[in-house]
């Protein structure tokens, strides 16, 4: 059953509004916290390495080993957030991810809970609409708040990042795979951040109910601008707090994800990530979680 028009749409925003009212607002800012260290691991995670656009109501866990950067200390990460899809008609979907997360800091003597930054969007699809087209061509837009009520021991401060992209999925008998092209801004006190992240897998469906899928995914900086005191300037070495992402730096990172179809409705999905470069953002990175179409 599908949601469409103007009912839904106002349904949707007005939960999201009602969700960041009850946030505190001393919230402060980090990289995807409660996501995982990047845009695109976040939307890996977030789709189950299926980028095609569904209406949908999922709840996802994760847990990821994060290094010392940007709040220069390792810390562990567990996290749960609940996503939502909604229809409001055929080319224009609503999406949100909400994350509750604890933060387990190394140099921290206990655990920190706490509400994560919150991810809201859309999706637009571009390519044919018939049911016999397998090819999803999708333009996105996405925002990630500073909602966060946790600080780290060495807090980067408020983020917001906005992230533009392009995502394609396709199959072909028990074939299948998917492309990303995202371009995270990110903003925060130290300056403002430029990266381009591609992403790249495929898969192949076992069974009828069972599919498993392999890629790579990067993140690339390509500009970034530190604060000064009369206001901006580029800096090719990077902001404060970041010790090794110089302009052209390259984080790159090995993807696997699982899918197991319950129902035609309900699904299982999983996903992992670990570095390839030896620069990068996390350690490990594991998530797994529950999918109901509608």
């Amino acid at each position: 059953m599908l949601i469409d028009g103007p009912p839904a749409n106002r349904l949707f925003l007005a939960s999201i509004l009602a969700l960041l009212s009850v946030i505190p607002r001393s919230a402060l800012g980090h990289h995807n916290v409660g996501h995982g260290p990047s845009e695109s691991l976040r939307v890996l995670n977030a789709s189950g390495a299926n980028p095609a656009p569904r209406q949908r109501a999922a709840l996802l866990a994760s847990v990821t080993r994060s290094t010392d950067e940007p709040a220069l200390n390792t810390a562990t990460t567990y996290a749960v957030s609940v996503l939502a899809d909604i229809r409001v008609t055929e080319r224009l979907y609503l999406n949100g991810q909400f994350p509750f997360v604890v933060v387990d800091e190394d140099s921290y003597s206990s655990s920190k809970p706490g509400y994560g930054d919150t991810n809201i969007g859309i999706q637009v699809p571009v390519g044919s609409l018939t049911q016999k087209a397998a090819a999803s061509w999708v333009l996105s837009l996405n925002a990630t708040m500073p909602t966060r009520t946790i600080s780290y021991e060495a807090d980067p401060g408020q983020q917001w990042t906005i992230t533009p992209g392009f995502r394609y999925a396709d199959n072909w008998k028990s074939w299948l795979w998917y492309g990303l092209l995202l371009a995270p801004v990110e903003t925060r006190p130290a300056g403002t951040a430029l990266d381009i992240s591609p992403a790249l897998g495929g898969g192949y469906r076992l069974t009828q109910a069972f599919s498993l899928t392999l890629g790579v995914s990067a993140d690339i900086r390509a500009l970034t601008l530190c604060k000064t005191f009369d206001g901006a300037e580029i800096c090719s070495q990077g902001r404060a707090t970041e010790e090794s992402r110089a302009q052209g730096t390259t984080r790159a990172y090995a993807a696997a994800a699982a899918t197991f179809d319950l129902t035609k409705n309900w699904s299982l999905f999983s996903g992992a990530q670990a570095p390839i470069t030896q620069h990068k953002d996390i350690e490990w990175s594991f998530s797994i979680g529950a999918e109901a179409r509608f």
